[in-house]
């Protein structure tokens, strides 16, 4: 180490026991080159321990993507991952280098040699990017389409005759395949228990000149569409896209499927005879009003098909509110501006601060019409309520008062409450209280309201008043 007016800089010295060069196991008189030695202690090692440190293999960054390289390879680099993912970019015309391979031979040659995870990203931006030969993702393949600025999603043809066995996800990316030998469809599954994933817009489209089916599933697994995933078909509605084979139980998931349009088509499923089984399970996303929208007709008999359950809250209109729930589920009703909860038979709203008006100043009443009493009036918003009116009152001369409950400028059924003038008073003055309370639903903009009416148009009063008004619909 050397130690100058500005730095500390440490010189360089190898260890052979340790992996390094004997030749630099005494100190030099230069200080360490970041790219040219590589650093035993900092744990991250590019060359193999038999080369020589130097600047032939690095790495670098650029932009969003990370690349590394070996000038000694110049017909590629194979990745071999010991841990984690490894990522690798499929351009067909594009330059070679880095993780960008050019053609498919590569890619399969790349795959069939990594221990883990890999992501394949498809960047058909040059040129049609083609699966022309097998491979076998071993449950731990990823193919994902390159955004880059794309607004559609880039396209992996699989050419007739090839398979690409169990891949794990496919997203943002669109699988065209046209299989002719039922032998060779162009996704198999073949892991037990294992799933395939249809992500992030993701489709497969069966091409018009396909004879046979290009999903397979071989042992009983999982297929899942989600977030607009979708398959398809150019082929008619005799070819299946998914065959399920004699006596395999599949379960297949769509979560937030594709909208109204692009449902999937018929006998885009088929099942083998035999005691297996297919089961949808679905989230109410999509627009399927019966079976016959995903599965179509023509499947055997010991297929089961399980009706959309939405689980996942959602936003509708009062009238829109789902109908297939299960208790707790969460609707925010956007007609009356609020969360409404499933209790298993009714729509149950959130436990709300009722609305109270009340008034202690007292206000003549001379109508012989029911007239809306000062300041009890209200405009909840659309739903069901349960609504109290009361107060204290002085009816005069002998004449009738009489206060009710009105709900969208109609008296409420049996909320009338009448006191009459004392005729045997000298004063013919009476003095009384009123309560009603009842259920009433009003639509928006309706309001809730106290009136009152005399009888022989003689002033009364009312005092002390209140109108309570707590939704519970």
């Amino acid at each position: 180490m050397t130690i100058g007016p500005n730095r500390v800089q440490v010189l360089k010295q190898e260890s052979a026991a340790n992996g390094g060069d004997a030749a630099d196991e005494s100190v030099q008189d230069r200080p360490i080159e970041p790219l040219e030695d590589a650093l035993e202690c900092a744990g991250f090692y590019l060359q193999a321990p038999s080369e020589t440190r130097n600047q032939t293999v690095g790495g670098y960054r650029d932009g969003g993507e990370f690349y590394l390289f070996d000038q000694k390879l110049t017909a590629g680099v194979r990745l071999r991952l010991i841990a984690g993912y490894s990522t690798l970019i499929f351009r067909p015309s594009g330059t070679l280098g880095g993780n960008v391979v050019t053609t498919w031979a590569a890619v399969a040659a790349i795959i069939a040699a990594l221990d883990g995870e890999c992501i394949l990203l498809i960047d058909d931006s040059l040129a049609t990017a083609t699966a022309n030969s097998n491979v076998d993702g071993k449950g731990k393949l990823q193919i994902h389409g390159l955004r880059r600025q794309a607004i559609t999603q880039p396209i992996l043809t699989i050419a007739d005759g090839t398979t690409l066995s169990d891949v794990h996800w496919i997203r943002w990316c669109k699988i065209k395949a046209s299989p002719t030998n039922a032998a060779a469809p162009a996704l198999k599954c073949t892991l037990t228990q294992a799933t395939l994933t249809f992500d992030d817009s993701s489709s497969l489209e069966l091409q018009a000149a396909a004879t046979v089916k290009a999903i397979q599933f071989t042992v009983p697994g999982g297929l899942r569409l989600f977030q607009n995933a979708s398959l398809s078909t150019l082929a008619g509605g005799t070819i299946p896209i998914v065959l399920v084979d004699a006596n395999i139980n599949l379960i297949m998931r769509v979560v937030d499927g594709p909208s109204s349009g692009s449902a999937m088509p018929t006998n885009a499923i088929a099942c083998a005879a035999g005691t297996g089984a297919l089961s949808i399970i679905t989230d109410g996303s999509a627009d399927r009003a019966a079976q016959t929208l995903w599965v179509g007709s023509g499947l055997q008999s010991n297929t089961r098909f399980h009706r959309a359950i939405n689980t996942e809250p959602s936003a509708t209109t009062t009238a829109a509110r789902p109908t297939e729930l299960r208790p707790g589920q969460m609707n925010f009703d956007t007609d009356i501006g609020m969360p409404m909860w499933w209790d298993g038979s009714a729509w149950t709203p959130p436990r709300e601060t009722p609305t109270e008006i009340t008034s202690t100043s007292s206000t003549g009443i001379t109508a012989t019409s029911d007239t809306l009493v000062s300041g009890m009036t209200s405009t909840p918003g659309a739903g069901t309520y349960d609504v109290e009116i009361s107060g204290s009152v002085t009816a005069q001369n002998s004449r009738s008062l009489t206060m009710s409950m009105y709900a969208g400028g109609s008296q409420v059924t049996a909320t009338e409450r009448t006191t009459k003038g004392d005729i045997g008073s000298l004063s013919g003055d009476a003095n009384g209280a009123f309560q009603a309370r009842r259920r009433v639903t009003v639509t928006a903009g309706q309001a809730i309201e106290m009136r009152g009416r005399v009888s022989g148009g003689a002033t009364s009063t009312i005092q002390h008043r209140v109108l309570i008004i707590e939704r519970v619909a």
